[in-house]
């Protein structure tokens, strides 16, 4: 049995994450999602708690396993947290660090399978948000809407104002 680590910080989860999810669900026999940067939120590039993002993608996909992996002080202490909490066969991140630190633990690292990434990002969808850019249509129907309940968008802005 093959068990996949999908590491990301969803902020927010977009159609990219989505696809990447479900391409993970039909390779592997069990995916487990870890959101990263657990304990940032209310800042520019980490805008949703925690709890508002694990809550998106059960919204996305009822019964996943989600954890959460907080920040440390070295990357050697971040790894270990993973390791202790987590059993798993390969790693998926697209973050070139988490890529890096697990790969160099032995761990098979692949490329999350993003539909196209240039517009299906984060720091694209936030950005589109500050500028006043139509967004919605990059998330999926099931994190849009509670995004739209968190106030996601208007939140956003008050944090970009607050940053300039």
């Amino acid at each position: 049995m093959t068990t996949a680590l999908f590491i990301g910080r969803f902020q927010p989860f977009h159609r990219g994450h989505y696809n990447a999810v479900q391409t993970a669900l039909d390779t592997y026999d069990e995916l487990i999602l870890g959101i990263g940067s657990a304990e940032t939120h209310h800042e520019p590039d980490n805008p949703l708690t925690f709890g508002e993002r694990k809550r998106i993608v059960q919204n996305c996909f009822p019964g996943m396993r989600i954890e959460g992996f907080q920040d440390r002080d070295s990357n050697e202490e971040w790894t270990d947290t993973v390791e202790e909490r987590v059993e798993f066969d390969v790693i998926i991140s697209g973050n070139p660090l988490v890529r890096k630190l697990l790969g160099n633990c032995g761990y098979a690292v692949e490329d999350p399978d993003y539909l196209q990434p240039d517009r299906y990002s984060g720091t694209a969808i936030r950005q589109r948000i500050v500028n006043g850019e139509d967004w919605q249509s990059c998330v999926p129907d099931c994190s849009l809407e509670l995004l739209e309940e968190y106030g996601f968008e208007g939140r956003l802005r008050d944090i970009a104002a607050e940053e300039s």
